[in-house]
C-alpha cells in the first residue's frame, strides 16, 4: 500500500486518470489531494464524480476554487472563466456539494499534514489545527455557507456593514496565501518568489523559520502556487505544477518521495488568463 499526494487538478480529469495509471495506483493505495479539485479545466463534474467513486482511498482538502464553487452554490455570482456549470446544473448537485463541504481545510496523518495554500507563520501548530477545524465546521453549516457567499468578491457590497468573521479571514491564509506583507496575506502579487518586492516574503520562508520541529508536522504538503511550481524541502512540498496552464499534474509518493509527472492532456489556458491565475 502506498500514499500519493497529488497537486491541483482544476477540472483536468484526463490528466488525473493518466497520472493514476502512471503511478500504477491500486485499490489498496491512498490518494491525497491538496485542493483546487475543480474550475478552470473542462471536467470539474467528472473530477468530483471520480473522487466520490474512489471512496475511502481519497483524502482531500478544500482549495480556493472549491470554496468558490461552494459560494456560487450559496448564491454568489460566478466569475468569468468558471467551468462550474456542469456541477451546479447536475442532477447529482446536492450529493456533489455535500461531499465537497465535508472535506476539511487541514488533513493530518502519520506526522504528515496537507492544506491548500499555506498558513500564518505566527500561529502555533495547535492554533493552525483549531482555526482549520473552526472554518470546516462553519462550512458544514447552512449559515456558514451563506456567510461565505456574502463575503465573496461578487457580493462584497452587500456585507459592507458586516465585520468579516475571523474564520473567513483564516480562509485567506489556508487557501490563498502566497506572499506576506506586514504580517498579512498579500494577494496583489501572484507570480513567482523572484517577483517579490522588498516588503513581501513568500509565506513558506517565514513558516520554515517559525515553528520548532516539536510542534509541527514532519512535512507539510501544499498546492495553489503554480508560478512557484514544484518545491521540495525537508519540511515542505509544494505540488502545483500548473496542469491547467499546460504544464504538469504531479504526484509524490509519501513513503519514499518518488515523483510522478503527467503532462497536461486538456487544452491549456492561454496567456490572456494569466491575470486571474491562482
Amino acid at each position: 500500500m502506498a500514499t500519493y499526494v497529488i497537486g491541483d487538478i482544476q477540472g483536468c480529469v484526463e490528466s488525473l486518470t493518466a497520472l493514476l495509471r502512471r503511478c500504477q495506483v491500486t485499490r489498496q493505495d491512498h490518494l491525497w489531494f491538496v485542493g483546487d479539485l475543480v474550475n478552470r479545466g473542462p471536467y470539474s463534474l467528472e473530477v468530483l464524480e471520480l473522487l466520490i467513486e474512489l471512496g475511502g482511498q481519497v483524502r482531500a482538502v478544500l482549495g480556493n476554487h472549491d470554496l468558490h464553487l461552494l459560494a456560487c452554490y450559496a448564491g454568489a455570482t460566478p466569475s468569468k472563466g468558471d467551468t462550474l456549470d456542469t456541477i451546479l446544473s447536475s442532477p447529482r448537485r446536492e450529493e456533489l456539494i455535500a461531499w465537497l463541504r465535508a472535506r476539511p481545510l487541514l488533513y493530518e496523518e502519520g506526522g504528515h499534514a496537507m492544506l491548500h495554500a499555506g498558513l500564518n507563520p505566527s500561529w502555533s501548530w495547535p492554533e493552525v489545527q483549531r482555526r482549520a477545524q473552526r472554518a470546516h465546521l462553519h462550512l458544514m453549516s447552512d449559515e456558514g455557507l451563506q456567510t461565505l457567499a456574502r463575503h465573496h468578491p461578487s457580493r462584497r457590497a452587500l456585507s459592507e456593514q458586516e465585520a468579516t468573521p475571523e474564520w473567513i479571514e483564516d480562509l485567506a491564509w489556508l487557501t490563498r496565501v502566497r506572499f506576506i506583507q506586514a504580517g498579512r496575506v498579500y494577494e496583489a502579487l501572484k507570480g513567482g518568489p523572484e517577483e517579490a518586492g522588498a516588503e513581501q516574503r513568500p509565506w513558506y520562508e517565514l513558516y520554515e523559520r517559525s515553528l520548532s520541529a516539536e510542534v509541527r508536522p514532519s512535512r507539510l504538503y501544499v498546492g495553489h502556487w503554480a508560478a512557484l511550481g514544484l518545491k521540495v524541502t525537508p519540511r515542505l512540498v509544494s505540488l502545483d505544477t500548473g496542469c491547467i496552464w499546460g504544464r504538469y499534474l504531479t504526484a509524490m509518493r509519501l513513503e519514499d518521495g518518488a515523483l510522478f509527472m503527467q503532462s497536461t492532456l486538456e487544452p491549456a489556458l492561454t496567456p490572456k488568463h494569466q491575470r486571474a491565475r491562482s
